[in-house]
């Protein structure tokens, strides 16, 4: 068994949120520990930057553990670094006062460490209707990330 088997990420994001987006970002994560990780459980931190932001969804109690998914791929930003861990399956859960070892808001866990039966959890798959559509610049935008490429060098064309 791997010394890391969870990212646990301490996130202001919602659960809708996070589905919306087809996972958890954008954070600044060891890539070593992360390779080795098959989840990634969310922390509610409902004093975080989205505190003022127009919030959408349903946030659990401060310091809860409200999702664990199953990693399928980290989408790395070129230009800030930062990562989208992203997973296709999820289950919704709720482990109240979780504690942080420290201020950083990304850790590294074995399973062991945590009172959660994974033979349990219910996994879903990530609904396929809550992915937005895009416009022609968010498309092109993601496929300049995808291929790293700069977006003048994407053209889209539509035939109807």
């Amino acid at each position: 068994m791997n010394k890391y088997e969870i990212i646990r990420v301490f996130t202001s994001s919602s659960l809708e949120e996070i589905l919306e987006e087809g996972g958890s970002g954008w954070w600044k994560i060891n890539e070593s520990h992360a390779s080795k990780c098959k989840y990634i459980m969310c922390i509610q931190n409902n004093n975080g930057p989205r505190k003022s932001i127009g919030k959408k969804g349903t946030y659990a109690p401060q310091n809860t553990g409200f999702i664990i998914g199953e990693i399928s791929k980290i989408i790395k930003d070129d230009k800030s670094g930062r990562k989208l861990i992203c997973f296709n399956k999820y289950a919704k859960i709720e482990l109240h006062n979780v504690k942080l070892e420290n201020r950083n808001p990304v850790s590294y866990i074995s399973s062991t460490e945590i009172n959660l039966d994974f033979d349990t959890l219910e996994f879903e798959d990530i609904p396929k209707n809550l992915f937005k559509p895009l416009t022609i610049e968010e498309a092109k935008e993601g496929l300049a990330l995808k291929y790293n490429l700069d977006t003048s060098r994407i053209t889209i064309e539509i035939k109807f």
